[in-house]
């Protein structure tokens, strides 16, 4: 019997248990891509706004670099759940060394910031889904240069072992910038 035999009640079914098959794979795919863990990890600048109505002075932060770096200027980096399950965020820092080339976690030296330069945030933090926080670096001046190599890249890595790294624009500026005292 070949394809030719095939009458239309068996090419309907052919044709549906393909379909039911194809389907199958794909929810597998998606099940398995969905229920892990996403993290985003941004490096931001706190910068300075003057506000042109009042004059008041407003912070913000910002991922892009900027042209008028000083030596007070304060780096962040910025972590935002991007999954649906939760997750525990316990080291946010810089790896000295840039970007891993292969996973060997004996090899890579990684200088967590020892706290936070703001008091908001306290690790570990538990992540609900698409939310975040940002963590301030606790130095500025020349001990930021000390702690910023050229190649740094920030990162978060979370209690079941997944580290994620993340480099912008502000970071790839900061260390650029040394300071002269």
């Amino acid at each position: 019997m070949g394809w030719t035999d095939l009458d239309i009640g068996r090419a309907v079914t052919l044709g549906i248990a393909l379909l039911g098959a194809v389907l199958g794979v794909i929810n597998t795919c998606w099940a398995l891509w969905r229920d892990r863990v996403r993290i985003k990890v941004t490096p931001v600048l706190m910068t300075r706004v003057q506000d042109g109505i009042n004059g008041q002075e407003m912070v913000g932060l910002t991922r892009y670099a900027r042209d008028n770096l000083d030596a007070d200027s304060v780096i962040g980096v910025q972590v935002v759940n991007l999954g649906v399950v939760e997750c525990t965020v316990v080291a946010v820092g810089i790896n000295p060394d840039g970007w891993p080339r292969r996973w060997n976690p004996r090899r890579r030296r990684v200088s967590a910031f020892p706290g936070d330069a703001m008091s908001q945030v306290r690790l570990p933090v538990r992540l609900a889904p698409r939310s975040g926080f940002t963590i301030w670096c606790p130095f500025n001046g020349k001990a930021l240069d000390a702690f910023l190599p050229p190649r740094s890249v920030c990162f978060a890595s979370t209690a079941c072992g997944i580290v994620v790294f993340g480099n912008s624009p502000a970071l790839r500026a900061r260390v650029a910038f040394r300071v002269d005292e």
